[in-house]
């Protein structure tokens, strides 16, 4: 979890299957950077390989308290992000 300028505890449970590992994470994500917005965040992964070559997903949801985007312009023009987030990531590793 490497997001810069973030204060993070994270609570990890990790999970082994066989041949696949697993982790189950929620921490608190603060982001000094746009507005001091701060938010709850949960996430799962499992780590599978074969030999050297380690492949690892992430589902990783965030729930920001404010919304990171809110503009008003002239005329009642706004542009307004969601508050919700999710994201894939995919990790791949040879060791």
């Amino acid at each position: 979890m490497g997001f810069s300028g973030a204060a993070q505890v994270p609570p990890r449970a990790p999970l082994h299957l066989g041949r696949v590992r697993g982790l189950a994470y929620g921490e608190h994500h603060y982001e000094p950077d746009y507005g001091a917005n701060h938010g709850a965040v949960a996430g799962a992964g499992v780590e599978f390989g074969r030999g050297r070559l380690h492949v690892s997903p992430e589902f990783r949801y965030t729930r920001w308290k404010n919304k990171p985007v809110s503009l008003y312009g002239s005329r009642g023009f706004s542009i307004q992000s969601n508050q919700n987030q999710a994201e894939i990531l995919v990790g791949i590793t040879w060791r």
